[in-house]
Parts: C-alpha cells; sequence; structure tokens
C-alpha cells in the first residue's frame, strides 16, 4: 500500500521521491562519527570546509571574467590572436584597425622590427625610451632613415622631477636615471653618425612638460605616405611597461601624430655640438 506522502507526489508530470534506507543509515552514520570527534577536529573540518568554498567562488568568479572579457572582445569585433583568452590574462587583440596588447612591454620586439623595416622615417615621443634605444637605431640611421626623438629633460629641477615621478609611482631617482640612459644612448649614436658624416639622422628635442603618452610612428615599408603608430596612454601611479599598448593604422596614426608634432614644435632642440654633456671626445 502505498504511503499518503508518496501518493501526493504521484500526480502526473511530478518527481517521486522515496525514503532510502541506505540515506539514513549514511546520515546516522555520519552524526555518529560528528559526536565522537573532538571539538577542535570540528571546528578545523570546518575551516577546510570554508576555504573550499572559497576557492570554488574564486574560480567561478575568475572564470566569468574571462568569459566577459571574451565576449566583450568579440562583441567590438576583435579576436585573440598569439596567446588568446588564457588564464594569465595575456594576449593580443586583432581589430581592423588596431592591434591591442594588454601589457605594452610585450610589443618591444616588435619596435625593434619596425625599426628595422621602416622605410625613410621614425618618430617617438614619450617620457623616456631607455628600453628602444641601441645598435640597431644606429645601424638604421647609418642606412639612411631619418630619426627624431622628443621625451623629458633629464635637467629639469629636482622639485619638477620629484612631480613627474610621483605620477608614475616611482622614486625620483630611478625616473632621472631613466631619463640619463635614453640621453647617453643617443649622444653616443650621435657620435657614431658623426664620424659618417651623417649625423642629421637624428634629431632630439627636450621637453620640460609631461606628455600624455608613449607613441612610436612608423612609416610604411611599402614606399606609400602611409604611416601606422604604437601608442601607450599613461596612467597615473602605473608604470608604462605594464600598461597595455596598441598599434592603429591610417587616419586614428595621423590624428595621434599631429598631436605629437605639436609636442615636438613646442621642445627645446638638442645641439649636441654645443652641450657639454655631448662631447664625442
Amino acid at each position: 500500500m502505498t504511503s499518503r506522502c508518496c501518493r501526493a507526489q504521484q500526480r502526473p508530470g511530478a518527481v517521486v521521491i522515496r525514503e532510502s534506507s541506505v540515506n539514513k543509515g549514511s546520515i546516522a552514520m555520519l552524526s555518529n562519527l560528528a559526536q565522537g570527534l573532538p571539538k577542535w577536529v570540528l571546528a578545523g573540518l570546518l575551516l577546510v570546509l570554508a576555504g573550499l568554498l572559497l576557492l570554488v567562488a574564486f574560480v567561478v568568479d575568475h572564470g566569468i571574467y574571462l568569459s566577459k572579457r571574451c565576449e566583450t572582445s568579440r562583441f567590438f569585433g576583435m579576436d585573440f590572436g598569439r596567446d588568446g583568452c588564457d588564464a594569465n590574462g595575456a594576449g593580443v587583440v586583432v581589430s581592423e584597425n588596431a592591434t591591442f596588447w594588454y601589457r605594452s612591454i610585450e610589443f618591444q620586439p616588435e619596435i625593434i622590427e619596425e625599426i628595422d623595416n621602416a622605410d625613410r622615417s621614425v618618430f617617438m615621443s614619450g617620457t623616456s625610451f631607455y628600453r628602444s634605444v641601441g645598435n640597431h637605431v644606429k645601424d638604421a640611421a647609418l642606412s639612411g632613415k631619418k630619426f627624431r626623438y622628443v621625451f623629458l629633460n633629464p635637467d629639469i629641477s629636482n622639485e619638477t622631477m620629484e612631480e613627474f615621478a610621483r605620477f608614475f609611482g616611482q622614486r625620483s631617482s630611478m625616473l632621472r636615471a631613466e631619463l640619463n640612459q635614453t640621453f647617453e644612448a643617443l649622444r653616443g649614436i650621435f657620435c657614431d653618425l658623426k664620424e659618417q658624416e651623417v649625423s642629421g639622422n637624428l634629431k632630439v628635442r627636450l621637453t620640460d612638460t609631461l606628455v600624455g603618452s608613449r607613441l612610436y610612428f612608423f612609416d610604411s615599408s611599402n614606399g606609400t605616405e602611409e604611416i601606422h603608430a604604437y601608442v601607450v596612454p599613461y596612467v597615473s601611479k602605473s608604470n608604462s611597461p605594464d600598461l597595455p599598448g596598441f598599434r592603429v593604422d591610417g587616419e586614428i596614426a595621423r590624428s595621434y601624430q599631429q598631436k605629437a608634432e605639436i609636442i615636438w614644435e613646442n621642445a627645446v632642440p638638442w645641439n649636441p655640438e654645443s652641450d657639454d654633456h655631448s662631447s664625442c671626445s
């Protein structure tokens, strides 16, 4: 004979639930086991369980974040390239007019390659370029390519240096060292170019103003007038190599170049021939 509780569950579309002696036995066994354990053991088990629940919640939440990040990129017409939507958050996002890096330091190898492939000219504007100035710049300039650099004057006052260093979240001595490293690297390149009588292929200007982005401009290697740019917008209290960066082409690149040309025009030309810092002897 079916009990009243079970008849109530047997209406059409309902799920019939029957008590199980196995479940009763399991619950009783666990209850007896718990009563026989010391309280400190039970407290430890509860802490472990709470930790496991927190870990599961974090994994689920992080998975939702990654999923939303990928969905957002696809919504804007972008697809993940080299590294994809991985758990480390690394990757390159490519759209029709822009390529995006989650950390701008990841495109430094691209900068060196762009210098080698540029047709006629390279223009860089930013706070410092100690990571990207090297023999590849000298070799490209010796081959006839024109370089322009505008960056922060390493001889600005201590007060101004402190203010700018606070913006980047670093010590003023470190920022000044980066500027001096950029300055000395370009001085060495100028001296090498001067020996070959092609020092005009390198022009440098210094600014006392904190510019808002690090910008790299390259003309096309196919002989056209088109340019493309790599852009790293600065953010207060952030180390710029750890900030996102992107490459833009066409009219977007030209728009950035127009703004960088204003910085260039307002900066002070560096004359290595009359600067005590720049003796090639």
